[in-house]
């Protein structure tokens, strides 16, 4: 796989790849309810409400699945980001697996490219936050994003 990133163009290891995707395999998809909106972001532990979220979408410790009713969130679970040390194709791992689980919308701050290809295509929102802030701040922004 090739695309053109930062002005040169680089391709990914077939090898890797595959091996991203088996991973991303071994990552739970959540079942979403019928009227619920998923938002998809990274934090850099899973302690709740408590968790410090990360910019760094597709090399952070977790990936954080909130879902909401209204503007209530009804779910926050936590799942380990077992790509997040690899490099050379995490973003299309990350990208396969937010679709997977079927979110509305991803925070992040920093995305690559195929990250954003996918959430375009998807129509996922993006919502930018550079701030590593606890979740229960970015709850309250996120609310009036959605």
């Amino acid at each position: 796989m090739q695309h053109k990133h930062d002005h040169e163009v680089h391709e990914h290891d077939p090898e890797t790849i595959k091996y991203i995707m088996q991973k991303v395999k071994e990552m739970p998809v959540f079942e979403k309810n019928e009227g619920e909106k998923r938002v998809i972001l990274a934090t850099a532990d899973d302690r709740g409400m408590e968790s410090t979220y990360d910019p760094f979408l597709n090399h952070s410790n977790f990936l954080a699945v909130l879902d909401f009713s209204g503007d209530e969130v009804k779910s926050v679970r936590f799942v380990r980001n077992e790509i997040s040390n690899l490099r050379g194709g995490v973003g299309i791992g990350i990208a396969k697996w937010i679709v997977d689980n079927r979110a509305d919308a991803i925070v992040a701050g920093r995305i690559g490219y195929h990250v954003q290809e996918a959430m375009d295509k998807m129509k996922i929102k993006i919502i930018e936050c550079y701030n590593p802030l606890q979740l229960k701040d970015l709850v309250k922004i996120i609310k009036k994003m959605l």
